[in-house]
């Protein structure tokens, strides 16, 4: 294989690798085990609601919640349930996903995250909202615990990508670096 094919190859590799570098958690309110759910469906509170901190510049690619159904008093399958994400009280639009991430300890409850994937654009709201349209569906928004003011926080996350002063990660840098040394070793071939 000659120099300049691996010298392309190894560059080409880098550069696809890097794509995946600049997203990342922009920020999360992970789930915990020990908080409770508030209801969020047309039967229980219609919309809960929560702040999202001041990120800056950011463009977000995805958006993250946890929950859960209440199979004792919830009869009908997962099929039927159908979201509203709210980001400053308008609805977006997305592919929704959904998997199992766990159990809740002491309960028969399966703990889901949900992912919507969203179209990248700047993220300008100051508040989130997810509720279960659906009235059949005793649904949960899984707690993340308290705030300073003993206020119960749900569980979420935003995901995309800082705009602008991005710090390349370690990996990716290294992925540059021996992208790099192959060109290097590659030019000395030739010369």
């Amino acid at each position: 294989m000659s120099s300049k094919l691996v010298s392309s190859i190894a560059l080409t590799a880098c550069l696809l690798a890097s794509g995946a570098a600049f997203a990342d958690v922009l920020y999360e309110q992970a789930p915990t085990a020990d908080a409770t759910g508030l209801s969020a469906n047309l039967s229980g509170d219609p919309l809960l609601t929560q702040t999202i901190p001041s990120l800056g510049s950011v463009t977000l690619d995805k958006i993250n919640w946890w929950g859960y159904r209440d199979p004792v008093n919830d009869p009908f399958p997962a099929e039927v349930e159908s979201f509203e994400v709210y980001l400053n009280g308008s609805v977006v639009a997305g592919v929704l996903s959904s998997s199992v991430v766990g159990s809740l300890p002491n309960t028969n409850r399966s703990l889901l995250k949900y992912t919507l994937d969203v179209t990248d654009a700047p993220l300008t709201a100051t508040d989130i909202g997810v509720t279960n349209v659906n009235d059949f569906v005793g649904w949960f928004w899984q707690g993340a615990g308290v705030d300073a003011a003993g206020a119960p926080l749900v569980a979420f996350s935003l995901e995309g990508t800082r705009n602008g002063g991005v710090v390349p990660e370690p990996g990716m840098l290294v992925m540059l670096g021996l992208a790099g040394l192959a060109l290097r070793a590659a030019s000395r071939k030739r010369a």
